[in-house]
C-alpha cells in the first residue's frame, strides 16, 4: 500500500482515510522511514512541549489503526518506538530521490533525452507542499525544506538536459518561469542565458547574465559566482562549446520485428548474419542449390529472405519467393521453365507437415530437383528436425546434398550487433548492461532469436525518452515470458465473445504435423475474416505482433508462439482430432463452394458422423461456408439414410414372400442339426461380441460426457459428469477431465436446490444461518416462501412462513430479520397483504410481537431494505398499488422506522421506484442511490431526525444513466456506488469520491454491491453472472467467479470467509480463504522473483529477487529477514529436510544457507567452471562435482571444509547420485554417461556408457531411497532408471523439460508439462492424471507435502498453490461440492448405454 507525502499525506490513493492524528504520526515515521521513531520523538511531533497525561496510549492507538491500515508488519514495535517498515517503492518521496539520482546519473552520461524524461517523471509525483502535516515539528520542517530544495534542483535538471538535448528554443519559456520563481538561485540564470543564446539571442543572454549580476549586488551584496561569470566570458568570446547540440532525432518506428520474420524489405534493419549471408551465396554460386537447415527459431527465414533473397534481387537475379502450403504444386503455378529464376522455397517442411496428399509430395519435390537440372537455382529453408522426412524423396535428396548449410545459434558478437545496430539507426540508446543481460539470457534457449526480437520490441515500449533501459525490459517478463505476457494481456483486454472467437481463430492457424508436433499454418483471410468482428479480431493481433498477414493469408507470426504461450498449448492439447476434423471440413468446404457446391462432394459415412459429434461437442467457431457445407451434408445424410431404411424393408419384404416355396422335409432336418450347432457357437460368441459393445458403448457415453463436462454452465452437473464418467472410464484422462471440471470453479465449495427461484438472500451476522427469498408462482401457501439454510452445510431448517415473499435483511445483532411480503404471484391483480414488512424474531423464527405500522393501504414492498448498523431503525421502499386502475406508482416511498416506536414511521421521502438505500451505523443518515436513466444527482444523503437533504452528488454517467447498486460499508465512512461496470466509492463525511474507480468486467454492470461485515472486502456482481471480490481499502481484485448467469443476489457469511450466491433455484458457497482442494496463495510482494523454490518439507520456500535472498514459511506467512544484496545464483538445491539450501551461480561460488534465519552458513570458492552440489542422504555432508577439474569433492556441512581428497572421474558432472552403499555415489555427466565412484577408495567405475542418463538438478529427482531417478528432457520424455543398474524401466511421451519431483514414498513423480501439473507412477512412468495450473502461470517449482498427499507448487510470480494430488480427494469434494446426484433425465441424456447408477453416496439418487 503506497503512501504519498509530496503532498497532502495519501494511503493507497486515498487522501482523507485517517485522523489529523493518525496523518501526523505516520508522517512522522515516513520521515524516519526503515529508522526507529521514539514515542518521546511522534509525541513532540502530536503536541508539541506539551503531551497530555495519556499521551502514551494515544500514540499506541495511532499505531494500532495505523497497522489494520498498513498491515500488521508496516509498523514494528522497537525499543521506546516504531520502525516503518515499509519498501522504498511504497513511498513517493523515495521514489523520487531514485529518480532524481538516476536523472543524474543519465545526464552525466551524456543522455539527455532519458535525463528529461526522467525528471519530468520524479516532478509528476509532487502534488503540494511535501510533509503538510508536520508543519509544527522541525524535524518534519527540514526534511520538507530538503525535499523542496531537491524538486527545485530537478527542474533546473529538466532545463538543463532539454537543452542538452537541442530543445533550448522549446525550454526557453520554462527557464524563465524558474528565474521568476526562484531569482537568487544563480543556476537557473545560468541556464536562462544558455538558453538564449543557443535559440539566437546572443543579446540578451548577455542582458539575462548582467541583470543576475546586478540583482545579486543590490539584494545580497555578492559578486557573481563562478559558473555565472565563465558564462559571461564565453558568450562574449561566442565560444564553440555554447554551440547548440544537434537535434537526437529519433525513429517513431520500432527497429526491431518482433516475431514476424524479416523480409527482403527489410534488410537494411538486418544485422547479425552478415557471415552467414555471404556464406550462403558462396555456396548458392558454387552448386546452385542452397539448403539453409537449422531448428525453428534460429532464423532461417530472416536469412534466407532478407539476406538472401535481397541480395539476389540487387544484382538482378530472378526470384520467385514461396511456401509449399497444403498444396505444394500449386505454389509453382509462377515457375518459369528452363531455370530462368531463382526459386526459393521458406519453410520447407510444409511439403511434408500440411501437405496430406503423398502422391502431391513426390511430384513438388521431383519438380524442384527438375527446375535444379534444368539449371535454376534453387534456396531452400528447412527445419533440422525434418531433413530426415526428405529422404524417401531421393531426386530432392541427392541434389541437396552439396548446398547443404547448417545454421547454429549467433554467435555472441552477432547477437550484439543484432542488438545495436538497429537501435542506434533509430536513434536509440542502450542502457548500459542492457546487451550483456539479453545476451546472456538468449544463449540456448530455444526460438532465441524471434523471442529476443519480441523482447526487444516490448522493451522499446517501455523506453525511457530515447533510452531502452533493464527496467523496461524486465517489465516485458524477460526472454522467456516476454511473448506470453503479450498475448496474455490481449487475452485478458477482450470479452468472452472475443476469447472465444481468438480460440477459434489460433486453432484455425496451427495443425498438428504427421509426427503430432503443431507447426502454423497460412489460411485464407477469406476463412477467418468472415464478419466486423473477426476482421477487427485479425487486426488486433496483427498489431500485436501475434499474427502476419502476408496478401491473402493469415499466420502466426513464429511457431516459438505455439511452444511459449501455455493458453495456446492448453488449447491445442485439449482437441488435437478437433483440430484434424477442422483443417479438413476447411478445405472440403472451400472446394465444395468452388465447385458450385455439388452434392457429391459433400461428406458422408463415418467421416460425417465423426465431423457432427465433434461439432456438436466443441461448439466450432465456423464461417458461413463451412456451416453450409455440414448442414448439407448432414441433410443429405439423412435423406440417404431413409432411403436405405425403405430399401430394406422392400427386401425384405420380397424374401418374406419367397421363403414360403417347397422345401424336402430331409433338407429341412439337416438344416436344423446344422443350425443348432451353428447356434451354440455364435450365441457364445454373439455374448462376448455385445460384451464388447456394451463396454465400448459404455466407454464412449463416458468419454462423451468428460467432455460435456468441460462446456456445460451448470458447476454441479459438470463436477457430476466428470464424476460419473470416471466409474467406467479408469483411464488418466478421465482423472484429469474430473481435475479440469474442479479447476473450472476451484473456489465453489457447494452447491444446493434452493426449491424455486431465488430473488434476495442475507446471512445473520451471528451463528450460521442463511436466508433464502423465494417469490413463488402461484397462491400464497404453497410453501415456496421464505427458505432457511444452515450457513456452513446449505441443508435446510424449519421456518413456518410459506407466503411469497422478496426482500430479507437480517439485524446487526441477529435477533430479528425482516422479510417483505412478494406482490407478484402470478395472479392479477397482485398479492396485497396488510402486513407487507414482518419482523421475526430469531433464531427461532416466530412472528415478533410488536411489528411495524403507518403502512397505506394497497402498499408493497419489493426491494430495497436496510438496517442501522445499531440495529435501532430499518428502512424500506414503500410501493403504492391503485385497484381501479390497476397500476402502480412510477415512484416509492423511502420510509423509516424507529424499533422502540414501530407503530408509525420517523421519516419519509418520495423517490423514483427502485432506489438502493442504506443506513448510517446510528441510524441518523440515509444514503440512497437513486436507478434509471436522466435522474439529476441521484446519490443522495438524507438527515433522518429531521427529514431534510443534507447533501447529493454526481457524476456525467451517474446523471445520465443512474445507479445500479449501492452499500454503504460497516464503519459508515464509504457510500459505494455502481454504475454500469465501474464502483464509485464517497467518502461520507465529504460525498467526494476517494481513489480510483473500481472496474468491473468488460460489458458486464454491476447490479449488486454488498461490503463483508468487517468492511474488509467488496462484492459485486454483473448482468453476465461475474461475481468480483476487492480489498476494499486498496481496491485490488481478490476473487473473481463466475456464475451460469446473473443472480442478483450476494451475501457474505458471518465470518466472511465465503460469499453466497443465488441463481434460478440454486444457492452456491464460494470459499474465499484460498484453502480449498487447490487452494491458492500470492505474496504480499507483487513484483516477479527470480526464484521462488519449495523445500522438500513442503511449507519453506526460497525467494530471490534484485540479489537479495530470504525464506517463508508458507503455512504462517512469515519471513525471515532479507539478505544483503549480492550476485544471483542460478542454482539452489535444499537438504531432504528443509533446513539448509545450497546456492551457486558459477564454480566461483558455493554458499549454505540456514533457512530458519536466512544465515549464510558458509562458502567454498572452487575455479572457474561450472559446478554441481548436493546434500548427503543424513545431510551432514555437501557433494560437489567441479566441471572445469572434473572431480568429485566431499566438504563438512557444518564447515564447508574439504573431507578427504577430491576423486578425479574425468568428465564433467551435471548431477550427484548417493548410492545406497556407504561412501559410494553415482556422478551423471554431460554425455549421458555415469560413473560409480568409491569417495574413501578414490576409485571410479563406468556403470552406464554416453547417451545413457541426461539429468539436471531442477528437471530431475531422486527417489528417496535413492533407487530410482526420474529426469525430463528436452525430447519431451520422462524417464525412470533404475539406479543399480541405471537401465531405464520407464517413461512417458508428451513431457517437457521442466521441474520434477518425487513423493516422499516414492509411489509417484509430478512434473510441470505445458501449463499443468501432471502425475506419474513413481516405477513406471505411466501417467496417473493431470491438474490444470491457472493460464498464464509463469515458471513454477513444485514439492510433495511430507504425507505424500498433495504438492506445494510455487511461481515466480509469488503465487503458491497447495494442490490436492489424490483422485480419490477430487470425486469427494465433487460430491460435496454438488450436493446431489444426476437425475435419471441427465443421465439417460448422457449415458444412454448404461444402467442408472449412485455417483455419490451421500446423496439419494436423482428423479
Amino acid at each position: 500500500m503506497g503512501i504519498a507525502v509530496l503532498g497532502p499525506l495519501q494511503v493507497g490513493g486515498e487522501v482523507n482515510g485517517l485522523s489529523p492524528r493518525d496523518r501526523v504520526v505516520l508522517s512522522a515515521l515516513v520521515v524516519r522511514a526503515g529508522d526507529r521513531v521514539s514515542t518521546d520523538a511522534l509525541a513532540d511531533a502530536l503536541w508539541g512541549e506539551e503531551p497530555p497525561p495519556t499521551w502514551t496510549k494515544v500514540v499506541q492507538g495511532s499505531v494500532v489503526r495505523l497497522r489494520k491500515r498498513l498491515g500488521p508488519a508496516a509498523i514494528t514495535s522497537e525499543v521506546t518506538g516504531y520502525r516503518l517498515a515499509l519498501h522504498d517503492d511504497e513511498l513517493d518521496h523515495r521514489q523520487f530521490e531514485r529518480l532524481v539520482e538516476r536523472a543524474r546519473e543519465a545526464l552525466a552520461g551524456d543522455d539527455p533525452e532519458r535525463a528529461s524524461y526522467l525528471a519530468r517523471e520524479a516532478l509528476d509525483l509532487w502534488r503540494g507542499a511535501a510533509f503538510p502535516d508536520l508543519e509544527e515539528w522541525e524535524p518534519g520542517r527540514v526534511e520538507a525544506a530538503r525535499l523542496d530544495g531537491l524538486r527545485q534542483e530537478t527542474e533546473e535538471l529538466r532545463v538543463e538536459a532539454e537543452i542538452g538535448a537541442g530543445r533550448a528554443q522549446g525550454v526557453l519559456e520554462r527557464a524563465r518561469t524558474l528565474v521568476a520563481q526562484a531569482p537568487l538561485r544563480e543556476r537557473r540564470w545560468v541556464l536562462l542565458a544558455t538558453a538564449l543564446y543557443q535559440s539566437g539571442r546572443q543579446a540578451e543572454a548577455l542582458g539575462a547574465v548582467k541583470r543576475a549580476r546586478t540583482m545579486l549586488a543590490e539584494e545580497l551584496g555578492l559578486d557573481p559566482g563562478h559558473e555565472l561569470v565563465e558564462l559571461e566570458d564565453q558568450l562574449l568570446r561566442q565560444d564553440v562549446t555554447l554551440t547548440p547540440p544537434a537535434r537526437h532525432e529519433v525513429s517513431a518506428v520500432c527497429p526491431y520485428r518482433g516475431l514476424l520474420a524479416y523480409d527482403a524489405e527489410h534488410a537494411d534493419a538486418f544485422f547479425g548474419r552478415e557471415d552467414d549471408v555471404a556464406a550462403c551465396l558462396r555456396r548458392l554460386r558454387d552448386t546452385g542449390v542452397l539448403a539453409v537447415v537449422g531448428p525453428s527459431g534460429v532464423g532461417k527465414s530472416s536469412l534466407v529472405r532478407a539476406g538472401v533473397v535481397s541480395a539476389l534481387a540487387r544484382a538482378g537475379t530472378p526470384v520467385l519467393l514461396t511456401t509449399p502450403g497444403p498444396h505444394p504444386m500449386d505454389s509453382l503455378s509462377r515457375l518459369k521453365a528452363r531455370g530462368r529464376q531463382t526459386l526459393v522455397v521458406d519453410q520447407a517442411e510444409e511439403a511434408v507437415t500440411v501437405c496430406e496428399v503423398p502422391d502431391e509430395r513426390e511430384r513438388y519435390f521431383a519438380a524442384l530437383a527438375a527446375h535444379v537440372g534444368a539449371g535454376g537455382g534453387l534456396v531452400l529453408a528447412l527445419r533440422a528436425d525434418h531433413l530426415g522426412d526428405l529422404a524417401p524423396y531421393p531426386a530432392i535428396a541427392r541434389v541437396l546434398e552439396d548446398g547443404l548449410y547448417l545454421l547454429g545459434p549467433m554467435s555472441e558478437p552477432d547477437l550484439r550487433r543484432a542488438i545495436e545496430v538497429p537501435a542506434r539507426r533509430a536513434g536509440l540508446r542502450l542502457e548500459p548492461g542492457l546487451v550483456d543481460l539479453l545476451v546472456r539470457e538468449v544463449e540456448g534457449e530455444p526460438a532465441g532469436l524471434p523471442m529476443l526480437s519480441h523482447v526487444l520490441r516490448e522493451t522499446w515500449e517501455r523506453r525511457e525518452g530515447a533510452t531502452l533501459t533493464v527496467e523496461g525490459y524486465r517489465a516485458t517478463g524477460g526472454i522467456r515470458h516476454a511473448v506470453t505476457q503479450s498475448a496474455e494481456s490481449l487475452y485478458d483486454a477482450m470479452d468472452e465473445v472475443q476469447r472465444g472467437q481468438l480460440r477459434s481463430l489460433l486453432l484455425r492457424l496451427v495443425m498438428p504435423s504427421e509426427d503430432g508436433d503443431p507447426v502454423r499454418a497460412r489460411v485464407p483471410r477469406t476463412q477467418v475474416a468472415v464478419d466486423a468482428g473477426h476482421v477487427r479480431l485479425v487486426e488486433r493481433l496483427v498489431e500485436a505482433r501475434l499474427v502476419s498477414v502476408d496478401g491473402d493469408a493469415v499466420q502466426i507470426a513464429h511457431e516459438a508462439l505455439i511452444r511459449v504461450w501455455p493458453r495456446l498449448r492448453s488449447w491445442l492439447d485439449d482437441d488435437v482430432d478437433g483440430q484434424r476434423i477442422l483443417r479438413h471440413l476447411a478445405g472440403a468446404a472451400e472446394a465444395w463452394d468452388t465447385m458450385g457446391r455439388p452434392e457429391s462432394e459433400l461428406y458422408r459415412g463415418a467421416r460425417l458422423g465423426r465431423t457432427l459429434e465433434w461439432s456438436e461437442r466443441a461448439r466450432p467457431d465456423l464461417n458461413d461456408t463451412e456451416r453450409a457445407f455440414l448442414d448439407a451434408s448432414a441433410a443429405l445424410g439423412q435423406a440417404e439414410a431413409r432411403k436405405a431404411q425403405e430399401q430394406f424393408e422392400h427386401e425384405r419384404s420380397v424374401n418374406r414372400r419367397l421363403r414360403g416355396a417347397l422345401v424336402l422335409s430331409g433338407v429341412l432336418l439337416v438344416l436344423a442339426l446344422v443350425a443348432g450347432t451353428v447356434a451354440v457357437w455364435t450365441a457364445g460368441r454373439a455374448r462376448t461380441d455385445r460384451d464388447r459393445a456394451e463396454t465400448a458403448a459404455e466407454l464412449a457415453d463416458a468419454r462423451r460426457a468428460e467432455a460435456q463436462a468441460m462446456t456445460v454452465d451448470d458447476p454441479a452437473a459438470s463436477l457430476l459428469l466428470a464424476a460419473s464418467a470416471l466409474q467406467v472410464d479408469r483411464s488418466a484422462q478421465a482423472r484429469g477431465n474430473l481435475a479440469d471440471a474442479l479447476a473450472r470453479n476451484p473456489s465453489l465449495v457447494a452447491q444446493r436446490d434452493a426449491g424455486n427461484t431465488v430473488v434476495d438472500v442475507a446471512t445473520s451476522p451471528v451463528g450460521s444461518l442463511l436466508a433464502v427469498s423465494r417469490p413463488g408462482t402461484g397462491a400464497p401457501g404453497r410453501g415456496e416462501g421464505l427458505r432457511l439454510m444452515d450457513a456452513d452445510t446449505l441443508e435446510p431448517l424449519p421456518f413456518e412462513e410459506n407466503q411469497p415473499t422478496s426482500a430479507v435483511a437480517f439485524s446487526p445483532d441477529g435477533s430479528l430479520m425482516a422479510l417483505a411480503m412478494n406482490q407478484w404471484n402470478g395472479n392479477d391483480p397482485p398479492h396485497i397483504v396488510s402486513q407487507p414488512l414482518r419482523l421475526y424474531d430469531m433464531p427461532d423464527g416466530t412472528l415478533a410481537d410488536h411489528q411495524l405500522g403507518g403502512f397505506p393501504e394497497y402498499s408493497a414492498i419489493e426491494y430495497g431494505l436496510a438496517f442501522s448498523g445499531d440495529g435501532r431503525r430499518v428502512a424500506a421502499e414503500v410501493q403504492q398499488y391503485h385497484p381501479p386502475t390497476g397500476l402502480w406508482d412510477e415512484t416509492g416511498v423511502v420510509t423509516v422506522w424507529d424499533l422502540d416506536h414501530r407503530s408509525q414511521p420517523i421519516f419519509r421521502v418520495t423517490v423514483p421506484d427502485y432506489p438502493e438505500l442504506n443506513l448510517s451505523p446510528d441510524g441518523r443518515r440515509l444514503y440512497v442511490a437513486l436507478t434509471g436513466d436522466d435522474v439529476h444527482r441521484p446519490v443522495r444523503v438524507y438527515d433522518v431526525d429531521s427529514g431534510r437533504l443534507v447533501d447529493s452528488a454526481s457524476t456525467d454517467v451517474l446523471d445520465r444513466i443512474g445507479a445500479f447498486a449501492a452499500d454503504l460499508s460497516p464503519d459508515g465512512s464509504t457510500f459505494a456506488v455502481s454504475t454500469a461496470s465501474n464502483v464509485l466509492r464517497y467518502d461520507t463525511a465529504t460525498l467526494e469520491t476517494r481513489g480510483p474507480d473500481l472496474r468491473g468486467p468488460v460489458g458486464g454492470w454491476l447490479d449488486v454491491l454488498t461490503y463483508s461485515h468487517d468492511g474488509s472486502m467488496l462484492a459485486g456482481e454483473s448482468r453476465a453472472g461475474d461475481i468480483l471480490v476487492w480489498d476494499a481499502a486498496s481496491g485490488r481484485r481478490l476473487w473473481q467467479f463466475t456464475e451460469p448467469e446473473a443472480s442478483w443476489n450476494i451475501a457474505f457469511s458471518a465470518d466472511d470467509r465465503s460469499l453466497f450466491t443465488a441463481t434460478g433455484g440454486q444457492v452456491r458457497a464460494w470459499d474465499l480463504t484460498g484453502r480449498g482442494l487447490f487452494s491458492l496463495g500470492r505474496s504480499s510482494d507483487a513484483d516477479e522473483y527470480a526464484v521462488s523454490k519449495p523445500a522438500p518439507d513442503g511449507h519453506t520456500l526460497v525467494r530471490e529477487r534484485l540479489g537479495r535472498l530470504w525464506f517463508v514459511d508458507d503455512r504462517t506467512g512469515r519471513a525471515t529477514r532479507r539478505t544483503p544484496k549480492q550476485q544471483y545464483d542460478y542454482s539452489h538445491v535444499w537438504s531432504r529436510d528443509g533446513r539448509w539450501l545450497l546456492s551457486w551461480r558459477d564454480a566461483r561460488l558455493l554458499r549454505l544457507w540456514d533457512a530458519r534465519s536466512a544465515r549464510l552458513v558458509g562458502e567454498r570458492r572452487f575455479g572457474t567452471g561450472d559446478l554441481v552440489a548436493t546434500f548427503s542422504a543424513a545431510g551432514d555432508r555437501v557433494l560437489v562435482g567441479d566441471t572445469e577439474h572434473r572431480a568429485i569433492r566431499v566438504l563438512d556441512r557444518a564447515t564447508m571444509r574439504p573431507v578427504g581428497a577430491p576423486v578425479q572421474v574425468g568428465r564433467e558432472p551435471t548431477m550427484l547420485v548417493e548410492h545406497p552403499t556407504a561412501g559410494t555415489l553415482d556422478a551423471i555427466a554431460s554425455d549421458g554417461a555415469v560413473d560409480r565412484v568409491d569417495l574413501a577408495a578414490g576409485t571410479v567405475e563406468r556403470l552406464a556408457t554416453a547417451g545413457t542418463v541426461f539429468a539436471y538438478y531442477g528437471t530431475a529427482a531422486v527417489a528417496p531411497d535413492g533407487s530410482r531417478l526420474a529426469t525430463s528432457t528436452d525430447d519431451g520424455r520422462l524417464r525412470v532408471f533404475d539406479t543399480s543398474t541405471w537401465r531405464e524401466i520407464g517413461s512417458a511421451s508428451d513431457s517437457e523439460e521442466a521441474a520434477v519431483s518425487f513423493a516422499p514414498d516414492g509411489e509417484e513423480i509430478a512434473s510441470v508439462v505445458h501449463g499443468r501439473i501432471t502425475l506419474y507412477d513413481g516405477r513406471t512412468a505411466a501417467v496417473r492424471a493431470s491438474i490444470p495450473l491457472p493460464a498464464g502461470t509463469p515458471e513454477a517449482w513444485l514439492a510433495y507435502l511430507p504425507d505424500s498427499t498433495g504438492l506445494l507448487v510455487t511461481a515466480v510470480d509469488g503465487s503458491t498453490w497447495t494442490v490436492d494430488t489424490r483422485p480419490s480427494a477430487w470425486l469427494e469434494r465433487a460430491c460435496r461440492t454438488a450436493g446431489r446426484n444426476l437425475t435419471r433425465d441427465e443421465w439417460t441424456e448422457h449415458f444412454p448405454n448404461r444402467s442408472y447408477e449412485v455417483t455419490c453416496p451421500q446423496w439419494p439418487a436423482g428423479e
